[in-house]
């Protein structure tokens, strides 16, 4: 069983004019590596005057995308933002501002404001999005003896990989870089039981093959992933059980079988 790794981002909208406006809270789940829509609208602009700015909020405010005079102005986008991100212009006119966000990362996390104004608006408007994410760990369930791939995808290139296993004290389990396996620090538990998709490392792809699955692997790993546009980490919760039988041998010591 394998459930894709969430983000999960509470939305609370509020206008700031004269009187603050307080909007029940949205929730948004955005899957790892995939498109996310963080929503936002304002008073439709029938006459192409609109003017929307997306910020992430952190310790420097960051400039993630704005449009106005009827295009998108991107000079103050960050490098961290560019070419993931898009707002769904045949609709601004009808009052959507809201921010499309593609191949989602763990960096992307936040605090995220929408300011929009259209020319209608009187006070002048904003909308403004606090964004907090509950991570969930990617669930993967393997059959006792036999091989296992622990997934993990990353952007970038000249990519560095480490595999960790963090329940048993951040053993290593299996470390690329240079462009080739580094295997000098690897646990001798996972000697000869770990390799990566050599084929497909370059298209993003760092997921891990463990074969001759063991009671002792079960457990919570880490893949880090760091690249020149960034450094990432992602978390999977691993459980081992026999063909036949879906509960893990976790699950069996439990209920002290």
């Amino acid at each position: 069983v394998l459930l894709l790794h969430r983000f999960r981002y509470l939305i609370q909208m509020f206008e700031l004019c004269s009187v603050c406006l307080c909007v029940a809270d949205a929730e948004v789940s955005c899957v790892f590596m995939e498109s996310c829509i963080l929503p936002c609208n304002f008073q439709g602009d029938s006459d192409g005057d609109a003017f929307i700015k997306w910020t992430l909020m952190k310790d420097i405010q960051t400039s993630i995308h704005s449009y106005f005079s009827n295009q998108d102005q991107l000079t103050q986008q960050d490098a961290h933002f560019r070419g993931r991100t898009s707002l769904f212009k045949e609709q601004i006119s009808l009052g959507n501002a809201s921010l499309q966000l593609k191949w989602v990362v763990f960096q992307d996390e936040g605090r995220y404001k929408c300011s929009s104004r259209g020319n209608n608006d009187s006070p002048e408007t904003f909308h403004c999005q606090d964004v907090t994410r509950l991570v969930k760990d990617t669930e993967v369930s393997c059959i006792f003896t036999e091989r296992c791939v622990l997934p993990c995808s990353y952007r970038g290139t000249d990519v560095v990989i480490h595999w960790y296993q963090v329940s048993a004290g951040d053993l290593r389990v299996h470390s690329f870089y240079y462009n080739k396996d580094q295997l000098a620090d690897q646990n001798q538990h996972f000697r000869g039981r770990t390799s990566l998709f050599k084929d497909q490392i370059s298209t993003g792809n760092a997921s891990l093959q463990l074969t001759g699955v063991e009671v002792q692997d079960e457990g919570r790993y880490k893949c880090y992933t760091s690249t020149y546009s960034g450094a990432y980490e992602s978390f999977i919760n691993l459980k081992i059980h026999v063909q036949g039988n879906r509960d893990s041998f976790s699950d069996l010591k439990v209920n002290g079988m």
